[in-house]
Order: structure tokens, then C-alpha cells, then sequence
């Protein structure tokens, strides 16, 4: 049966997943100590009163590194009174019970210092310089017709609850219906908080789903496909577009407007002529706060652009790693029938 054969296909596609720990020997400690000092550096600094976009780059990358320093200073309590602990264990003028009940305890901070340690290895690793910048959403249907606009729709919902769960701010910017009910062509959000794209950047690329649509009669498996962009939020990064370089045209929404959204003037589009990138935003009755969405949305995608040229201009090889954001790459499978989600990266 098709289902059979899709199982089967996948059978041989699913990667084999093994656990990897990084081991950093002296470095770990080396690394720990530079970013605490780093952060009691920054700290001093601020208490002389600098300029305000000073005082801002500071309080940015204090946030950044309050994390590694408060596990920092906590895993050093811990290896301290590890140290003394398992040299009260080994000295021989102990008597046995006393030895034996600090080994014990020893064992117990011992976990809590391999806990800690765990979770510092990736705080600790080299960050992406957007990694504390808000994120532009983007998801688009492709192959599959009405039920990939279906699947692009459950997507763009799933992060929407991802951000709240997250404490996120989540403002939706355009939404381009489907031809299914409550499905969509193409939407976009913007997404603000703390490390945002950092924790969303990876999800970038082609999402492809295998499931029984709603509409199929015959039971058979279809296979779509999704693109999603994970784009920095320029507005909350040190980038400028001039609005000499923009053309705004204003029009009717499309689509069914209720409350007479459709009876006047609001729709935007946005190009920016140099480059030709384009968007228009129709949500709001407001023509200037779609305005607004469209300058936000246009700014977004030309600092992505940017930003991937000075990572290409800077080396092949991380030229290769910034595959997160090509539209080709397939990186996630989501298989219905065999309630499995496989990453292909």
C-alpha cells in the first residue's frame, strides 16, 4: 500500500541519533572565567554613568551573560565544597564512618557540579552576534496545493504558541489566506523578547508533512511541503533603511472585510527600489500602521540579506554553515501515519 511504501521510504531516511557530550578539559574553565570577568567588567563600567547608546550595549550584553555568571559563581560554591569535602574522605586520620559519610555527600555535590557543568557547555560556546535579537517569522506553502496552505497554517499557529509559552511578544504582520478554510498562502509575524532569534534561527528551511488530508477519500498518504525563514529583527539591531530608498502604493485589502476593511484604502505595499524587495500588509484598518508592518518587514529581509553577504564575503566554510535560511534545504519531516517527526540535518 502507499502507506507501507512511505513507512518504508522513511524507514531507511531515519538518521541514527547518538548522544554527544562536549569535552573541553582546562578550556571550559578558561572560557568561564573570561565571560565572568567580562560581565564584572561591564558592570563597573556602568556604575561611571557612560552614554546612553553606551549604557544600552552594555545592558544588552550584561543580560546576555547573566545566565553564565550565575551558574558560574554557583558551580564554583559546589567545586569548593567538593574539593573539601573529598579531602576530608581521604585523610587517613578520619575514622572509617566519617570517611565514608563524606564520600557519600561528596557524591551527591559531585552530580550537582556534572549537572552544572552540562548546562554551562553551551552557554559558553561562541554565540551568533543576532543570537539577542528579536525574529521576523515567516511561513510559506509550497508543494502540495491546499494541503501544504494547511500545513503552513498549523506551522504558523505552533510558533505562535511557542512564543507565548515563552513569554514572547507575538504580533502578527500579514496573513495571505488560502483557498481552504483556514488555511493560509503565506504569513508573517514578528516575534519579540529575549534571545529570540538565538532560539528560533535553526527552524529555517523546507518542513515537509506526510498525512491523509482532510479531503482525500481514498485513505492515500500525500506529501507537502512548507518553507520557513527565520530572519533577525533589524528594528532591535543597529541597521537603517532610508525611506527615500522606499515606494509605498496604497490600495483596497482584499478578501472579506466585515467591518468595511475592503471599502477603503488601507492595504500597503512596500519596495525597496534599489533591490526590489516588495511586501504589502492588509491586516489593519489603519493604512498607517500597515505602513508601519510593511517598513518593519522590508527592513527585516534587507538586513538578512545583508548580513548573509558579509558571511559569505567572510568564509566559504560558514558560508556552507548559513544553510539554515535556503529555501531548498529540507531540514524536518512530519509523518501523521507513523506519529513521527524526523530532522534531517
Amino acid at each position: 500500500s502507499a502507506v507501507a511504501r512511505a513507512k518504508s521510504k522513511d524507514a531507511e531516511e531515519e538518521p541514527q541519533l547518538e548522544e554527544v557530550r562536549i569535552q573541553w578539559g582546562d578550556s571550559f574553565e578558561t572560557r568561564l572565567a573570561e565571560m565572568i570577568s567580562e560581565s564584572k567588567a561591564l558592570e563597573a563600567e556602568l556604575c561611571e554613568n557612560p552614554l546612553p547608546d553606551r549604557q544600552a550595549t552594555i545592558g544588552k550584553r550584561m543580560a546576555s551573560l547573566a545566565q553564565v555568571r550565575a551558574l558560574g559563581d554557583e558551580l564554583g560554591g559546589f567545586t569548593a565544597e567538593l574539593a573539601s569535602l573529598e579531602a576530608v574522605a581521604s585523610d587517613s586520620k578520619e575514622d572509617y564512618d566519617t570517611r565514608e559519610e563524606f564520600k557519600a555527600e561528596a557524591v551527591g555535590v559531585g552530580k550537582k557540579v556534572g549537572v552544572l557543568r552540562d548546562q554551562l557547555v553551551y552557554l559558553l560556546l561562541p554565540r551568533d552576534a543576532d543570537d539577542d535579537l528579536g525574529a521576523i517569522v515567516e511561513v510559506r506553502a509550497a508543494a502540495g496545493g491546499g494541503e501544504a496552505s494547511l500545513f503552513a497554517a498549523e506551522v504558523f499557529d505552533m510558533y505562535r504558541k511557542y512564543a507565548l509559552r515563552k513569554g514572547w511578544k507575538w504580533e502578527q504582520l500579514s496573513v495571505s489566506a488560502g483557498s481552504e478554510i483556514g488555511s493560509v498562502r503565506e504569513a508573517s509575524a514578528s516575534v519579540s523578547g529575549n534571545s529570540v532569534y538565538g532560539a528560533m534561527k535553526f527552524e529555517s528551511g523546507v518542513h515537509r508533512v506526510q498525512r491523509v488530508p482532510v479531503t482525500e477519500g481514498a485513505g492515500r498518504v500525500h506529501t507537502s511541503t512548507i518553507s520557513v525563514a527565520i530572519i533577525p529583527d533589524a528594528e532591535t539591531a543597529d541597521f537603517e533603511v532610508k525611506e527615500t530608498e522606499l515606494r509605498f502604493e496604497v490600495m483596497r485589502a482584499s478578501g472579506a472585510g466585515g467591518q468595511s476593511v475592503n471599502c477603503t484604502e488601507s492595504a500597503v505595499r512596500c519596495v525597496h527600489i534599489p533591490t526590489g524587495i516588495e511586501v504589502k500588509c492588509m491586516d489593519e484598518r489603519s493604512q498607517h500602521r500597515n505602513k508601519a508592518k510593511a517598513i518593519k518587514l522590508v527592513t527585516a529581509r534587507l538586513y538578512d540579506a545583508h548580513r548573509r553577504k558579509e558571511m559569505e564575503d567572510a568564509s566559504a566554510v560558514r558560508k556552507s554553515l548559513t544553510g539554515s535560511g535556503d529555501r531548498s534545504e529540507r531540514i524536518r519531516t512530519f509523518n501523521y501515519a507513523q506519529d513521527r517527526v524526523t530532522d534531517h540535518r
